[in-house]
């Protein structure tokens, strides 16, 4: 009785080990920013419109689908604690000029718990329009975006054109049609 009351605690033991082991590697791919395949399903497809949106950007415009339409529109999704955003986040800052000079908006959604340790909201904010905060949830939540980074490229008539992983993947230049 005592041996099956020893390999009960161990098994016991080692399910909970699992589960921590688990839930450690689970959030460690949250907070890397592990890259989602587009193809998995989330948001509108290629060539449907962007969906429905009414928010506040950082620096008090209004923000709709309307904003999206007349240009093209690069969309960065962001946050602060994603690694792979904090890395792509120089590169972005630069290749502004370029998307600019053809004609191409940036919109940058940032996730982030406040804190903004590594400094991205200033570094971003030259760069385009910026959503943070509520906002920023609250369009990634309409646009059903649950990975960072993720970038959409959308056409003048505000459909999604193209969703990108990374910025290597973003036809430069663009020129407009």
């Amino acid at each position: 009785m005592t041996v099956l009351t020893a390999a009960v605690v161990v098994l016991g033991l080692l399910c909970l080990l699992n589960l921590a082991v688990s839930t450690a590697v689970i959030r460690r791919l949250r907070l890397l920013g592990m890259p989602v395949d587009p193809a998995s399903g989330g948001g509108p497809a290629i060539g449907s419109p962007v969906p429905a949106f009414d928010v506040m950007a950082d620096d008090g415009t209004s923000l709709t689908p309307d904003f999206l339409r007349g240009r093209r529109t690069l969309i960065a999704f962001l946050s602060t604690t994603c690694s792979a955003c904090v890395d792509h986040a120089p590169e972005l800052a630069v290749r502004a000029a370029e998307l600019e000079s053809s004609g191409t908006q940036v919109l940058l959604v940032l996730l982030d718990d406040g804190a903004d340790a590594r400094g991205l909201r200033k570094l971003l904010s030259p760069v385009g329009t910026l959503l943070t905060g509520e906002n920023a949830l609250a369009f990634m939540t309409a646009c059903q975006v649950d990975a960072t980074p993720t970038y959409w490229l959308t056409g003048e008539d505000g459909t999604l054109a193209a969703e990108l992983q990374d910025l290597d993947s973003l036809p430069l230049p663009l020129r407009a049609d």
